[in-house]
């Protein structure tokens, strides 16, 4: 189960009944009325690069009322503001019963004290050894442009990132002067030069990452005019020579062969 967003459940958003050997990951489940993620009864589930938000009960509860669940990994999640319902509990999980079999570690707590473990409800007496500093951040990339010359005038502009990233948005810098939101591949018309392409990706609990590339539009060839001489006999030596060139350095050949710049 991964890339899904779900949210406003009145109950429990994500549940495992007597389900293993599942992954979870990169999902979104925010403002619910009962538990985030739920297992009952479930054994070595991978629980992973989720976000779990402003839910009312626990972020995630693991085997309450009585269901064994074993050896499943939960880590790399984002547990934010969890408990609202519950201003008094200590902890935005639970497990339940002789489950020290579980691997919950390296998760992002947003009530975290900033030392030490962090404590999970329940009779198990679980924590996670590790919890995280900082929040998981997503990622945005971009697949095209790409760094090199172009050609022609007109680029695609496609974007990609972790299915937590729910809002993109980018610009080109010297050629747009607001940020563009991004939805799904657009083509943009440029001139000739050298651009740099910015983009952004955030996710519910705003955090906001970037990635950036270089390339370079070529596309209109120069115009050369030679106005003097003309196509005709000259009866007289010292005959002018008057060129134009739309832009850039023009190489002159006199019988094929390279004269001057």
């Amino acid at each position: 189960l991964s890339g899904n967003i779900i949210f406003n459940c009145s109950s429990r958003s994500i549940a495992l009944y007597y389900s293993s050997n599942n992954t979870l990951t990169f999902n979104t489940v925010y403002n619910g009325t009962d538990v985030g993620i739920y297992l009952y009864r479930s054994e070595n589930n991978n629980i992973s690069y989720n976000i779990i938000y402003n839910n009312t009960d626990y972020g995630l509860s693991i085997a309450h009322d009585g269901g064994f669940s074993d050896n499943n990994i939960v880590t790399w999640n984002n547990f934010v503001g969890n408990n609202l319902g519950y201003p008094s509990r200590t902890s935005q999980a639970y497990t339940e019963y002789h489950l020290t079999m579980n691997n919950i570690s390296s998760n992002y707590w947003s009530d975290w004290s900033g030392s030490g473990n962090y404590p999970i409800d329940g009779t198990a007496n679980n924590e996670d050894p590790f919890p995280l500093g900082d929040p998981v951040l997503p990622t945005v990339t971009i697949l095209t442009p790409i760094v090199q010359e172009y050609d022609i005038d007109t680029i695609t502009v496609m974007l990609s990132g972790t299915p937590t990233v729910l809002h993109y948005q980018y610009y080109i810098a010297g050629f747009d002067e607001v940020n563009q939101t991004w939805t799904a591949s657009v083509d943009r018309t440029l001139s000739d030069g050298s651009y740099t392409l910015y983009a952004y990706g955030s996710d519910l609990i705003g955090n906001t990452v970037h990635d950036s590339v270089t390339f370079t539009i070529d596309a209109y060839l120069p115009t050369v005019a030679i106005t003097s001489p003309t196509n005709t006999t000259y009866t007289h030596t010292g005959v002018p020579l008057i060129y134009t060139v739309s832009y850039g350095a023009a190489t002159i050949y006199l019988n094929g062969m390279e004269n001057t710049t």
